[in-house]
Parts: C-alpha cells; structure tokens; sequence
C-alpha cells in the first residue's frame, strides 16, 4: 500500500438501494466488496471484508483494488473474465494487507449494474490455511524429490549409505502422510500417468464415489466410471456426460468449480498439475455456506413478503427524506409502484402541506436520534378518501451509532375512530351495559321477548312548585345535579336507564340481559340513591339552598322488551303492568310520607336471589294493600318512611 491515498469517493446516487440493505449485508460472515467497473474505486465493504483486509471503511474507500493484489496479473486475469462473461467463480488469488499480511482468497464475483451504473460485486473466503497446508504438501513433496535423487546420486557414489537415505525418504513420505491426514479438506494425488499414489481418509470416506478402488496404482477414469455404475453422479448431470466432463477437467485443471453431489452436499473441486506431471486434487464441502447463502436469499424475499403483507404503511427514507424503502400498501394508498418511489419525498406523491410535515418529522428523528411515538395524522388517499393514520417514526442507526434512515410505521385507524365517536355518542344516551350490546351487534337485543325484570322509577316531590319559585337557570342546574347522582348509582348497580321523565327518571334492573341479583341491586340501588340526596341535601344546607325530596317506586314481574320506532329510529322499549305498577308506587310515596315504596313482589324477589345483605332490609314499614289506578286488586307494599330514609 505505498501509493498515495486517495480521497473518498461518496456512494452515488443510484447506489441508495444498496445502501437501505448495507445493514443485512453486514451481518453476513461472508466478506462482500462492491467496487466501481472502470476505476476500482471501493463503493462498498461489509464488517467481514474489512477485517480479512484489515482497514477500516474510511481507509478502504480511499484505495483501489489493484493496491490489494500481490499479483497484478491476476487481476488482470479477473478483470479479462469478468469483461467476457460478467461473472467469476471460485477464483483463488492472493491478497496484501496494509499491514503487510498475506491473506489467500477464493473469490467469486458478478458485474452488474445499479442505477444504470456497472459495478463489481465480490464474495470471498479466506483460505490461507488451506493454502498453507497445500504449500506444505508442495513443499514437502520438493523434499521428496530432492531426497529422491541425492539418493540416486548416493546410489551410484555411495552404496552402503543406501538403506539411510532409503529410512529418510521414508521419513519424509511418513511426514507427507501425516500432513495430509491432517487437513480439514479431502485430498489425492495422481502420478503422471492418471494412477492414484496418495491420498487422506477424508477423501476416502467422504468424497469418493468409490472408497473400495481407492487402492494405489488404480486409473482416475476406472474409479469415476465405477462411481457413475453405482449412481454417483452429481445432481443435474447426465451420466455419461459427467464421465466426459469429469475426465477433460482432470487432464486439463482449471479454475476451482462446484458440484452438488447426490447427498445434496456441496463440493468446491479444485485440481492442479504437479511439476512431474501428476494431478493433485482437493475437495472442500461447502455446504454450509451455500445454506446460509440460499437462507439469506429467502430470508430477504421473505421479509420484502412480509413488510408487502402488512396492511399498514411501512418504509424508510434516508437522512434528506427519499425514500429508499416503500412497501405495497403505502404504494396503493398513493397510487405509486414502490420501485418508483425510490429516490423521491413525500411531496412528491402528496403535495407540499402533508409531505412537507412529515419531511419535518423525518428531520426531528435524524436531529435528536430519538423515535417519534405513535400520533395521529389525517390524510387524504389518491381516490380522495379521507384517512386518520396512527404514526410513528424510528431512527435506523449504523455501526457508528449515527442515524442513517428513519423508519415510518402508520397504522390506518379510520374504522376505529369512527368507531369510538359512534360509541362516545352512544354513551352519552344509553346506559354502559346498552352500549356494549348496540356495538356488539347488528341487531343486539334480538327479537321481542318477556322475561322479569325490576322497574324503578324516582321523582323530585314538589318539582311544580319549585318551577314556579326559582329561576329557569336554577332548575336545569338542580336537573343536571339531580340526574347525575341519580344515574350514577343506576350505573353502579348495574341498572339500565331507561328515560328521564322530567324531573324524574325511570330505570330497569335485568336489562338487556337478566342476571341473578336484578331485584337486589334495583333495592340497593334505591337505597344508595336516598343516601345520596341526603349527602347532596346536606351540601346544600351549608350553601343555603332549599332540601330536596325524592320519592322512589320499585317493583319487580313480567316485562315486555323489545325495538319500537321505524327505520329511522329505534328505541329499546320496556312496557306492561309491572312498569305501571312501579310508577303508581312512585306515587304512594307522597301520601304515604315514605321516600321509598316497594312492592312485596320485589322483596320476595330479593330474599330468592339469596345475595343481599340483611340490612337491606332493614327499616321498612308494611303497609295495608294499596289500591291503584289500572289494577283490579290492591298492591301489597313496605315503605321506608320519610324519618328513616338516610338524613
């Protein structure tokens, strides 16, 4: 590396796409360069490829591939192929590090191009020690060629020394041995004459097609074609086509090349001719490799599958707001293919108001490093729907902790917000118990239908006269004060309300649905509501209002419920005598100086439900029968006298 550094070349333009899956490529064990056609500038380099080279990403970008080489003629070799056919396999050279490391690589390149740019791509595995092991076996085999002819030479000079030089090419042979046995790859030897001379248990076991010829002296061609008899041929081979290739590769040895044998293993082949003409052949099982690499293929297509699934907006910008990343969804709801939008903004597709925001929104991420959380934003879609989107943004940091992209997530929540102002408006009608059945079905309370239930009704007693004394502000603010307490604890005993008549209010106890404490919680319920007045009166006294008196009926039978009204207009109705019933018991409650009156219907009702304290029952006074309006036969009834009614 003594040439002059150069400065940086920024990645162009075209190469964003690239740039949006740096990150998958980084976390690949394999090292992976990509570099610029005509001027080997370095575009790109993953963690792996800068630590087999040994610099750092500034320091690389400031280099040319040729700095790299030890062997310019290699590259030119490199350069050549990839000029004819654009693609290099398996191609082993050997690399200098700044450092002055010697690194030797098997590499496999494509040429291709991005954003109508050409480019290098590079794959490489570091087989230094494969190379050394085969520098050895080459070395040692100089030895046994040097040992061979001093012996010749002592021969014919010194015949006694000949069992010592003998005992020391047997030494030397025993040395090859052992440093063949040892490699982790399969190795053979061939002599001039194609005959096997040598080779390791790991060629024999896990390579050869056929471990029973591998006897020394048997042809190459005897040992494939046996293997080919017994249906070892590589997958996607013709039988006798393999024998040919097989055969013209071994006496003419050429580049590293791959074969998927019938196991479906993956094999790199690699034969070279010695200098006495013999074949050496090594055979690396690269399996796991070529898994990992078919793994990340499918792991990319599956997660572009995946994000492309999601009905929501997915995508990501880089730090000046273009995209670089746009899923389907996002591409329907603007009417735009996704491989379009790469290198645009928002405004773009939306105008400058939305875009504009959310390129300010893009910009507060990429300032503070920090995500945005979920808020709501209204837009518009290409067919002129209005939307409300549910959006958060993410910062996508790099090694050096710098935001290198955003990430925008937008959940379209139009259907729930409707959703939640049809059921906010529910409410502010229907009990909670009604609204949960109005929104649970198109048709929550079914068909009409009779069933008991408890009905109550409770008034202000002389409301009439209060009109005629205090101001009509007054009244609708003692209205309000008085429903609300009221229906609070209607809600609170589970009650539904039914109508508000005035100043009074009707509620039922059992609907939509029965349960089976309805008439115990219509009597606690009326108890908490008296309780309540009393509180209520008591605050008033403080502030010098006049007291205020309720009178509450409640009886508990057979109801009719069910939907009256047209089309337009439903309301849940319940009806029939026990409704009357408990509104003339209302009634009672004036002449017979009592806050609440009960029928003894309810209080039968409430002692078989067997779920009430007995204090609820305290206090009551029965009462003759009571004849009211409607009813053929008197009503018997308890009451609960003014002067025992909670002060």
């Amino acid at each position: 590396m003594t040439d002059a550094a150069l400065p940086a070349a920024p990645a162009p333009s075209f190469f964003s796409d690239a740039d949006v899956l740096s990150r998958l490529i980084k976390l690949l064990p394999i090292p992976l360069v990509i570099s610029e056609k005509e001027s080997g500038q370095f575009l790109f380099a993953n963690g792996a490829a800068l630590d087999l080279v040994e610099v750092t990403s500034e320091e690389l970008f400031r280099t040319r591939t040729h700095q790299f080489f030890v062997e310019q003629a290699d590259r030119s070799r490199l350069i050549d192929q990839l000029q004819r056919e654009e693609t290099v396999n398996d191609f082993m050279t050997c690399l200098r590090t700044p450092h002055g490391r010697v690194v030797w690589v098997l590499m496999s390149a494509r040429r291709l191009r991005v954003g109508g740019e050409p480019v290098n791509i590079a794959a490489f595995q570091d087989v230094t020690e494969r190379k050394a092991a085969q520098e050895t076996i080459i070395r040692l085999l100089k030895e046994i060629r040097a040992s061979n002819a001093e012996l010749e030479a002592r021969v014919a000079a010194r015949t006694r020394q000949l069992s010592a030089e003998v005992a020391e090419r047997r030494a030397a042979e025993g040395r090859l041995r052992d440093a063949i046995e040892a490699l982790n790859d399969g190795f053979v030897l061939y002599d001039a004459d194609d005959r096997l001379v040598l080779f390791n248990s790991k060629y024999r076991d896990d390579y050869s097609f056929a471990p029973d010829l591998m006897i020394p002296g048997t042809p190459f061609a005897d040992i494939v074609r046996a293997g080919v008899a017994r249906g070892q041929v590589p997958r996607g081979y013709d039988p006798e086509h393999w024998v040919e290739e097989r055969l013209g590769r071994h006496r003419n040895p050429g580049p590293p090349y791959l074969v998927q044998r019938p196991d479906r293993r993956w094999v790199l082949m690699t034969e070279y001719r010695t200098q006495e003409g013999g074949i050496v052949s090594l055979r690396t099982d690269i399996t796991g490799l070529k898994r990992r690499e078919q793994q990340l293929k499918q792991n990319r297509r599956l997660l572009r599958a995946v994000i492309d699934a999601v009905p929501a907006i997915i995508n990501v910008k880089d730090r000046q707001s273009r995209y670089v990343l746009m899923n389907k969804f996002q591409g329907e709801v603007y009417g735009v293919a996704p491989e379009a939008a790469i290198g645009k903004t928002s405004a773009d597709f939306v105008g400058k108001s939305y875009g504009g925001e959310s390129g300010r929104l893009d910009q507060a991420v990429v300032a503070t490093g920090q995500p945005l959380p979920f808020t709501e934003r209204e837009f518009v879609d290409i067919n002129g729907t209005p939307h409300t989107w549910f959006t958060a943004k993410l910062p996508l940091k790099g090694e050096a902790g710098n935001v290198e992209n955003v990430v925008t997530v937008a959940l379209d929540i139009t259907r729930l917000k409707t959703t939640e102002r049809a059921r906010a408006n529910l409410a502010r009608y229907f009990a909670p118990n009604m609204v949960d059945e109005l929104a649970a079905a198109d048709e929550p309370f079914g068909p009409p239908r009779s069933q008991r239930i408890a009905v109550m009704f409770a008034d202000i007693v002389g409301f009439t006269r209060l009109c005629e004394e205090q101001p009509a502000e007054a009244i609708f603010a003692l209205l309000r004060e008085f429903q609300r307490r009221m229906v609070r604890q209607v809600f609170a005993t589970e009650g539904t309300l039914d109508k508000y008549t005035g100043d009074g209010m009707m509620a039922t106890f059992g609907t939509p649905r029965p349960s089976p404490r309805d008439a115990t919680n219509a009597l606690r319920c009326a108890r908490l509501m008296l309780a309540d007045i009393a509180e209520w009166n008591r605050l008033r006294h403080e502030s010098g209002d006049f007291p205020i008196r309720v009178a509450i009926g409640l009886h508990h039978g057979p109801a009719m419920l069910g939907n009256i009204g047209d089309a337009r207009r439903l309301e849940f109705a319940v009806v029939g005598d026990t409704v009357n019933v408990a509104s003339r018991l209302q009634e009672l409650a004036r002449p017979l100086e009592a806050g609440l009156v009960v029928s003894e219907d309810l209080l039968a009702a409430v002692a078989g439900e067997r779920v009430a304290e007995a204090a609820e029952f305290d206090g009551f006074e029965r009462q003759p029968p009571q004849t009211i309006r409607g009813r053929d036969h008197a009503v018997p009834v308890r009451v609960l006298p003014l002067d025992r009614s909670p002060a």
